[in-house]
């Protein structure tokens, strides 16, 4: 087995570790070899104090620190139990959802307020149909920390789309990082200030001009507040990517949102096992001015679209 001393990086899973502490992620292993990779991930994370802005314990990213130590022949796991891939169930609509064309101006529905959705319960569950069943690229369980929203018209209580956002931005992003004024470092330091809009449905029965545009600016000016409650920690950048081979990104930009460019054409996650897709826009839309004082270009850039209309 290799020593410590013989690795090349000491960088893993986006973290730099000594290699002290490396050589006691090496003893812990050792001493340990009968517990599964999940509970030496929970040990380990306690020992080296990894966690989430909330609180939780990062095991996705240790799970990874001690894979590629096991690659780099410094340590040895357990072997992997093989396990049955869980069927994905699939969310299926209320029969009795509402689906009455809505062709109205917007003042009419008017006020129109974002409902948050739970993290169980009947709209959770209505909520995941939806998504499922009318946006074109269905419903998939959000990894880590999301919020889920309904797009509610208060005057006729009727349920007119869909929202959400997770904390899953882009791990490398080009055109963002250039536009934010990130160096590798900061990236790795502030990425979770990123959330992802990964999902937007007017539903396909509602045909109301300027809604959606109208329902971006309210969830711009309401996710700060209601992640920080939920996650305790305050975002402050949204980013969103559109196809444009389906969508114009019409609607983004009417919000206010800043158009930076083109993706290259690969998955968002897993730099070390990229995929091919096609290239997407990239929007994004500063929250505050919370980073200013480390990355001054986007400490300026919220100041400039603070003064924009809504």
């Amino acid at each position: 087995m290799k020593s410590i001393e013989d690795l090349l990086t000491t960088t893993f899973s986006g973290r730099r570790f000594t290699r002290k502490q490396l050589e006691q992620v090496q003893e812990t292993v050792q001493r340990f070899p009968n517990l599964s990779r999940n509970e030496l991930a929970r040990t380990l994370c306690e020992h080296l104090d990894w966690k989430t802005p909330n609180g939780k314990d990062k095991i996705g990213p240790c799970l990874g620190l001690l894979e590629d130590l096991e690659a780099e022949g410094v340590i040895r796991l357990v072997p992997k139990q093989a396990r049955q891939a869980p069927q994905r169930r699939v969310p299926v609509l209320d029969k009795d959802f509402a689906q009455v064309p809505i062709e109205v101006p917007l003042n009419t529905l008017m006020p129109i307020r974002l409902e948050a959705v739970g993290s169980s319960g009947p709209d959770r569950e209505q909520w995941k149909a939806c998504l499922q069943h009318f946006h074109y690229l269905g419903y998939r369980q959000p990894i880590g920390a999301h919020l889920g929203y309904f797009i509610v018209s208060q005057a006729s209580q009727q349920r007119l789309g869909c929202l959400l956002f997770s904390a899953s931005s882009a791990w490398n992003l080009a055109p963002r990082d250039r536009w934010i004024g990130w160096d590798d470092k900061l990236r790795k330091k502030l990425l979770h200030l990123v959330l992802s809009n990964d999902r937007f449905l007017i539903f396909p029965w509602v045909q109301v001009p300027h809604l959606a545009s109208h329902a971006l600016a309210l969830a711009t000016r309401q996710i700060g507040e209601d992640w920080l409650r939920a996650f305790a920690y305050r975002p402050l950048l949204i980013e969103t990517f559109v196809d444009p081979t389906q969508f114009a990104g019409t609607c983004y930009r009417a919000a206010n949102w800043q158009f930076l460019g083109l993706t290259q054409g690969c998955q968002r996650r897993a730099p070390d096992h990229p995929r091919r897709t096609s290239q997407k826009e990239i929007f994004v839309y500063p929250l505050g001015s919370g980073l200013a004082a480390t990355t001054p270009r986007l400490g300026s850039r919220c100041r400039s679209q603070e003064t924009l209309p809504q």
